[in-house]
């Protein structure tokens, strides 16, 4: 590892052993749930899924949960490749979106 890198992993390093609940409630976070193992917040989102974040102590690290009631297909690719409807409707092609209509409509085809 050159020194360039070095030296920025040091600084990772460092940054990550500050503690996250303090952070986020810096941030204005309040947690909604909390027991010794962690802390859980919810993160509000602007016209998307919320969000649950939740702190573990023992090692100061986090995790990610989203809450979606429901959703189509639309909303599941948008999840999984973390892009807006629109990206994925601009672009179909990477979402492999068109190989399930074509498989889809192929299905349905041999019902009739």
């Amino acid at each position: 590892m050159n020194l360039l890198n070095r030296k920025l992993q040091d600084q990772i390093d460092i940054m990550n052993q500050y503690s996250l609940l303090t952070y986020m409630k810096l941030l204005g976070y309040t947690p909604v749930h909390e027991t010794e193992e962690s802390t859980v917040f919810d993160i509000p989102q602007d016209n998307e899924p919320s969000v649950t974040l939740i702190v573990e102590k023992k090692n100061n690290r986090f995790r990610l949960a989203m809450s979606i009631t429901n959703g189509g297909l639309l909303d599941l690719a948008s999840l999984l490749f973390r892009a807006k409807p629109e990206e994925v409707l601009a672009d179909i092609l990477p979402y492999r979106l068109d190989q399930l209509m074509s498989t889809d409509a192929g299905q349905k085809d041999h019902l009739v």
